[in-house]
């Protein structure tokens, strides 16, 4: 749901006038802690998808630790922009809302398989149910701890992309797309002061 915020967001900044090249004004004070948490999570994804012994092993069994370092560092980063622009205020609560219930739910994000379920997408379940899609777990409704939080918000097909997303991803994307729009609109004159 990100990836499609972004997108969106620079087509209608493009289609209400602006150029490409004013993504220029966006500011992000130490980016790469960001770049970072994002690079941990998805190396940790693809050595369990692939399953590389025993590293895969390793990291499942860690996973809480894996979490917990992806958000420290986004936190620093939003620490280091809390004064930068209020739409990243958005994304830090989109960002603490899943925090919340992956931490109450030993570092994994529960995910609502019904979706998944009425759509056919068997393989998807099985590799959930099997602990090969990194930081997930199958949502019991009677065990699974603020589950409201966790990924229960489905979007089916036609979506080109359906998903099962979270509260949190809401505001995420929500604030992504704010913070575009908003560094699109800026002249470089009021960047530079």
């Amino acid at each position: 749901m990100l990836a499609e915020s972004v997108v969106l967001s620079i087509f209608i900044g493009v289609f209400r006038g602006k150029k490409i090249k004013s993504l220029e004004n966006l500011q992000i004070d130490k980016y790469w802690l960001i770049l970072l948490s994002f690079s941990i999570e998805f190396a940790s994804s693809l050595i369990i998808e692939s399953d590389i012994q025993p590293l895969s092993q390793f990291i499942t069994d860690n996973y809480f630790f894996v979490h917990m370092m992806v958000y420290i560092l986004l936190f620093i980063c939003f620490a280091f922009n809390r004064n930068n622009d209020k739409a990243l205020v958005i994304v830090l609560i989109g960002v603490i809302l899943n925090f919340i219930v992956i931490m109450a739910n030993s570092g994994f994000m529960p995910v609502s398989t019904d979706m998944a379920l009425s759509k056919g997408f068997n393989e998807s379940i099985e590799l959930l149910a099997k602990g090969r899609v990194a930081g997930h777990e199958v949502l019991i409704r009677g065990e699974t701890k603020l589950w409201l939080l966790a990924d229960i918000i489905n979007i089916p097909p036609p979506y080109p992309f359906p998903q099962t997303i979270s509260i949190g991803d809401i505001f995420i994307s929500l604030g992504t797309f704010l913070f575009i729009q908003l560094g699109m609109r800026k002249n470089l004159s009021e960047t530079i002061k």
